[in-house]
């Protein structure tokens, strides 16, 4: 019976010889019905792929579609709260619901990134110029009061224009400072 592994092991020594330049590669009887196998396998693990695949771009676009409504309610009641009750705010009051607008905001900004890569993770745009500089400002303001709180100083060099995707870029950036934390 064939096994993934040794006809793996059979590829690298292969390789390794026409590597060497020894083109002379012994043929065994059973290589293309071992190839054929290998094939099989092959394709029944890239099917399998492309449906758990399937299924987790379904997923996301059932989770950030049905975050989107309760996350619609926060924003909604932020407004209220800003309108009717900002005058009752101190001014550090007023910088803390910032940080919460801005949090909803964010949060929108990812739900809707969800979104996309759902419905067409393989046409995200990962060609857009991005400026680093203006980048890591954004993250910057967006992690000021982790900063504020931590006596914490970011001194940001001129960075180059790099080509991403810049939603993409801030989340990873985010994730390694929350590494870091």
């Amino acid at each position: 019976m064939l096994t993934v592994s040794n006809e793996f092991d059979h590829l690298i020594r292969t390789t390794q010889r026409v590597g060497e330049g020894n083109f002379n590669l012994p043929r065994r009887d059973s290589d293309i019905t071992e190839f054929a196998l290998l094939n099989q396998h092959f394709q029944t693990m890239t099917h399998a792929l492309k449906s758990r695949n399937e299924s987790i771009q379904e997923f996301a676009y059932l989770a950030s579609h049905d975050l989107q409504e309760p996350l619609r309610m926060i924003q909604s009641f932020i407004h209220i709260l800003k309108v009717e009750y900002s005058h009752a705010f101190d001014e550090k009051g007023l910088e803390y619901f910032h940080y919460v607008e801005d949090g909803a905001s964010r949060l929108s900004s990812l739900i809707k990134d969800i979104l996309i890569y759902s419905r067409a993770s393989d046409q995200y745009n990962i060609n857009e110029s991005i400026d680093l500089n203006e980048t890591l400002n954004v993250v910057k303001n967006q992690l000021a009061l982790f900063l504020q709180e931590n006596d914490a100083i970011v001194h940001i060099s001129d960075l180059p224009t790099i080509h991403g995707n810049t939603n993409m870029l801030m989340q990873l950036i985010q994730n390694l400072n929350s590494q870091m934390q």
